[in-house]
Order: C-alpha cells, then structure tokens, then sequence
C-alpha cells in the first residue's frame, strides 16, 4: 500500500511538470533582494519596505527601499514624504552592495500616500528600462510619478568603486509629474489632470507631455525644466453617462465639442430641428466654432476656456473658446464663441445656437 502511494505521488509530480512544461509555465521563485535593508535606516527614516526590481536590464537584480522622512513631530502629523534608494552590486573590486539615492530634481520627495516603485520601457529612446515610482492618494488616483534611469559612466569598468557622484553613477532623474485628477504613463507619453478648484463642473486642466527629441529623458537638455506640454485642454472629471442631465449646462456644451465628429453623440446635445444644419454647417466650414475648417479635417477639438457666467438659469449662455487639431498635425485657433440653451420637456439641456 506504501509502494503504491508512493507511486502515486511520483505520478502526480510527473504529470505536473509535463503540464508545466508544454504551457510554457516555469516554476520559478519570485526575485528577492540580496538582504534585510530595513535595519539600515538611519535615525529619522522609517522603513516602508523593499522591492526585488530589474532596475537597468542586467543581473543582478536591484533593491529598491523605501522610506518615510520627516516623521519625528512631538504632536504627531499625518502627512509624511517618502523618499527612496536604490542598492546595487555591480562595482568593486570584490562586488559589494552600494545605496544610490533616489533624489529628484531640487531633492523632491518620491509621495506622501501610497508610494509604490516599478520598472517598465516608456522611453523609446534609452536601451534601458525606467524605475517608475508612483504615489497613489486615498481615492485610488495617482497624483504623482517620478522617473529615473539608471546612468553608469563606469558600466565597463566593474573593479572601479562605486561612487556618490551623480555625474559617474546615479538613477538620473527624467521627469516629475503631479496632477490632482491623475497621472498616466505611456509610451513617450506622459498625461497629468489638474483641477480647476473653482469650478463647478469638476473640470480639469488636461496636459500632455512628451520626451525630448531624443526620447531618453522629460527635461530640458542641459536642466530640470519640463517643456511646454505638447496639447493641453479642458476635460470634466464627472462627465457621466448623460452630461446633458447634469444641471450644469457646460457639461452639454463640452460634450458637443467632444463628440463633434459623432453623428448620433451629437444628435444626443442638440435641439433636433437644427441638427441637420448644425451637421451641414460644420462640414461646409460655415460656423466660427470650428475654426473655419471642414469637420474631416479635424482630429478633435481642444477646449480651453468655458465660462457659464452668462445668461440666466432658465436660458444659459455658455461661452467656450480653444484650438482645433487637424489631421495634419497643425493647429488653429478656435475664436470664442457663445453658446444658447434650453431644457428638452425630459428636462435635458439642449443647444439651441449661438449669439450671433
């Protein structure tokens, strides 16, 4: 009875490593750090935790440790900043593991919240991943992302020491990002959302960023300036499945230039008997709210400015202005323009036309 159980046993690890094997799956143990850092914070750090990352494409595997600062208060604080470092094991003469501090431009700190380090490929122009570190608020938004590289002038010279000169070795930082309303991460892409605080619509700013020509880094050659954002416009973070139930009538008006290349969205935010004239006006370049430019040409409108001030609360008025995107990549001026609007008998906001 032993033999066969036994025999059984043998059997089931057979068949699970046959199976493993022809999924392609490796049973392989998740990277660890090559130690215990948490030890290692001097006085007035508290360790947060340790993270097993592939930091610069190579073996070793790197550790990245994160740590609160500035936490000895006698009254106590809720609030702390995170900051972070890198220990490697490349340098030496034998190898020994070396901190390289994680210091973004004017020594910011890495979050205050829920600080969390990553690595992906979001630069096309560097052969070596980037550490992502995102901070992530109490509603689940990131509200800040910080990048860095890691910059090795001595990467073929491994006996040499490691060094605390940032311009011989360092994780170089590659941009900072923060946006009350989110920030996302992309392919040479970078999007933060910043809020208007005093609007009622929840309306944000939208700004979008890209990488420098050669697309290694966010910065300004030569300095830690960001660029101008590459598009920026006005977005509603509440938006809704119907903006047009919303009792606010800038939610209808925006939606309409959201949607302007939508037919049957746009059927949705204006009155119906200008609907045929509104979608014959738009592609025979005829209405000043699009630039003067055929509605095939348009990639999408950017709108930058919405003021609701206007009108009564019965027949608002909601004055928009912003850019038109074409197709071509090149962009014009969108002249400011007055918008008039009704309640439907469900109780919708409607476009009834613009103040001549």
């Amino acid at each position: 009875m032993v033999i066969l159980k036994r025999l059984a046993t043998l059997i089931l690890i057979s068949l699970m490593l046959t199976m493993s094997a022809c999924s392609g799956f490796a049973l392989t143990k998740p990277a660890t750090c090559n130690g215990d850092f948490k030890g290692l914070m001097p006085k007035g750090w508290t360790f947060i935790n340790q993270f097993a990352l592939d930091t610069d494409g190579v073996a070793p595997i790197e550790c990245v440790v994160l740590y609160r600062f500035d936490t000895q208060t006698k009254e106590g604080q809720r609030i702390t900043p995170v900051g972070g470092v890198v220990y490697r094991q490349d340098h030496g003469k034998p190898r020994w593991i070396y901190p390289h501090k994680l210091t973004p431009p004017n020594d910011f700190y890495l979050g205050e919240t829920l600080v969390v380090p990553r690595v992906g490929d979001v630069l096309t122009g560097s052969p070596e991943p980037e550490l992502i570190i995102s901070d992530t608020d109490k509603t689940g938004t990131i509200v800040q992302v910080s990048l860095f590289g890691w910059r090795d002038t001595k990467e073929d010279q491994p006996d040499v020491e490691p060094s605390i000169n940032q311009d011989i070795m360092s994780y170089k930082p590659l941009g900072l990002f923060q946006g009350d309303g989110g920030v996302t991460v992309e392919k040479d892409k970078v999007t933060i959302l910043v809020r208007r605080k005093d609007t009622r619509s929840q309306l944000a700013d939208r700004r979008v960023y890209a990488p420098r020509a050669d697309k290694k880094n966010y910065y300004n050659a030569g300095n830690f300036d960001l660029p101008a954002p590459a598009e920026t416009d006005l977005i509603s973070l509440a938006m809704g499945d119907d903006p047009t139930a919303s009792p606010y009538p800038e939610k209808t008006v925006l939606a309409f230039y959201q949607n302007i290349k939508d037919n049957d969205k746009l059927a949705g935010v204006v009155k119906t008997d200008i609907f045929t004239a509104t979608v014959n006006a738009l592609q025979d370049r005829t209405p000043a709210y699009t630039c003067s430019v055929a509605r095939d040409q348009l990639d999408r409108m950017l709108v930058q400015a919405l003021n609701w001030n206007a009108g009564t609360e019965a027949d608002p008025q909601v004055i928009v202005s912003g850019k038109c995107k074409l197709k071509d990549g090149s962009v014009k001026d969108m002249p400011a323009t007055t918008w008039l609007l009704e309640k439907n008998p469900e109780g919708k906001w409607r476009l009834k036309g613009v103040a001549q």
